[in-house]
């Protein structure tokens, strides 16, 4: 079950999180140092869902972004919004969300991917199981999400979320299917059946 993050305590807007201090401490108790760690899943506003994790002595977010949800059911906003997918014709259902992840302590530079490399470049391999245990934990309690997609900023981060997905379907038996042409811009899959354990 997730839990509510009350809005006054989160000011946030489409592209940017921006947490206040004593909640991040809060949202990250019981974190051990230098480890990995992914806890638990957080609604905030009703238009994203939010995961702390903890990779090393990194802290990150990873955020499922509602698009119908954050354009307020205005479809002038919505269609804003998708014209930045480079997706042709393809528009979200409801039950759908763009799957980001970024540093905590990036601040107002939370996507920009070089300023935070790994330690070590070998950790990539333990990180991408990272992503996994973190997607499969959202499919999980999210079953009534039956859509993700992502828009990968260069083609390392394509590279891992291409990975990603194909482990959760051939070592996790995840059942979700790609519904997307590659565009080089938007990848995007969907559920093909209920996941039940």
């Amino acid at each position: 079950m997730h839990e509510v993050i009350n809005s006054a305590q989160q000011p946030i807007d489409g592209e940017t999180i921006s947490v206040d201090p004593a909640l991040r401490t809060e949202l990250f108790q019981g974190a051990p140092a230098n480890a990995i760690w992914i806890g638990k899943i957080y609604e905030v506003q009703g238009v994203r869902e939010l995961i702390p994790v903890r990779f090393g002595n990194v802290d990150f977010w990873f955020m499922f972004i509602s698009p119908h949800a954050l354009s307020h059911g205005d479809p002038d906003l919505l269609e804003l919004f998708l014209s930045t997918l480079d997706a042709g014709p393809f528009v979200p259902i409801e039950e759908s969300r763009l799957v980001k992840f970024c540093r905590v302590e990036a601040e107002d530079e939370h996507f920009d991917q070089p300023l935070w490399h790994l330690a070590h470049p070998k950790l990539i391999f333990q990180f991408r199981h990272t992503v996994v245990e973190v997607m499969l934990k959202y499919f999980d309690e999210m079953r009534d999400i039956e859509q993700f997609f992502y828009l990968p900023a260069n083609k390392r981060l394509h590279k891992l979320y291409q990975s990603v997905f194909d482990k959760l379907v051939q070592e996790h038996g995840a059942d979700i299917a790609a519904i997307l042409e590659d565009t080089g811009a938007c990848y995007a899959f969907e559920r093909t059946l209920p996941i039940e354990h």
